[in-house]
C-alpha cells in the first residue's frame, strides 16, 4: 500500500542493485542529496483544489503530469544546478530518474532512503518540502543516520523545526481534504526521535 509506514517492498533486490550505482560516482558519505517533491508536495495540493480531479477523472495521469511532475522536476533541475553551482559538489536530484516500470512510491521511498544513509553527508529540501510525503520519510531518515539537514537558502534545518513544519502541513492537508496517513506516520517517528535527542542531552 502507498500509505504503509515503514515502506514496504517486493523489490529489495533490484532496489539494493541500484543503490550501488550510487557509489560508482561517490566516494563515501560525500554527496550532496537534494530532496524535492515529485508527485506531490504544496504544488499537487494547490493543483488538486484548483482543479477539482481525482483518480477517478479520466485524464487524470495526464493532467497530474502536465500541472504537478513536470513542474517539480523542472524546479528540482534548477535547484540541482545551482547547488552544483555554488557548492562544488556531487547532487543527487532523485527527479532525474526516469520512471521505473512497476514501481511504487514504497519502492522509491526506500531507494532514496538507503541513497541517503549511504552516499549524502548533507540533504537539502526545497521549500515547502514539508507537504510531500517523500521529503518527509527523507527528512526522518536523514534525522535517524546523523546527515545534517538544510532548506533550499541552505540554513540548518533542525529536527525541531522541521517537525513544526511537518505539523503545519499535515494541518493544511486535512483542510484541503487530502490524505495524511503517511505523513502523520512519519510525523510520530520524528516524535520521538526529538523525545529520544531531548532525553540524551538532558542525562549526558
Amino acid at each position: 500500500m502507498i500509505d504503509d509506514y515503514p515502506p514496504r517492498s517486493d523489490r529489495l533486490v533490484e532496489i539494493e542493485q541500484m543503490g550501488r550505482l550510487f557509489g560508482t560516482v561517490v566516494e563515501g558519505r560525500a554527496a550532496v542529496y537534494l530532496s524535492a517533491p515529485i508527485t506531490s508536495g504544496r504544488n499537487y495540493m494547490l493543483w488538486r483544489q484548483r482543479c477539482q480531479v481525482d483518480e477517478s477523472t479520466p485524464e487524470y495521469s495526464r493532467l497530474m503530469r502536465e500541472g504537478v511532475i513536470s513542474p517539480n522536476r523542472d524546479r528540482a533541475r534548477r535547484a540541482a544546478s545551482r547547488l552544483r553551482s555554488e557548492m562544488q559538489a556531487t547532487v543527487i536530484d532523485p527527479t532525474a530518474l526516469p520512471d521505473c516500470e512497476g514501481w511504487t512510491q514504497a519502492d522509491y521511498r526506500i531507494l532514496w532512503g538507503r541513497v541517503i544513509e549511504h552516499y549524502a553527508s548533507k540533504v537539502v529540501f526545497l521549500d515547502d518540502w514539508e507537504f510531500s510525503s517523500g521529503c518527509v520519510f527523507e527528512f526522518r531518515v536523514a534525522n535517524e543516520v546523523g546527515v545534517s539537514c538544510f532548506d533550499e537558502q541552505l540554513r540548518p534545518l533542525d529536527l525541531a523545526t522541521g517537525l513544526s513544519l511537518v505539523r503545519e502541513a499535515i494541518l493544511e492537508r486535512e483542510q484541503a481534504m487530502i490524505p495524511v496517513t503517511f505523513l502523520s506516520a512519519v510525523e510520530r517517528d520524528l516524535q520521538r526521535l526529538l523525545l529520544s535527542r531531548e532525553c540524551r542531552h538532558a542525562n549526558p
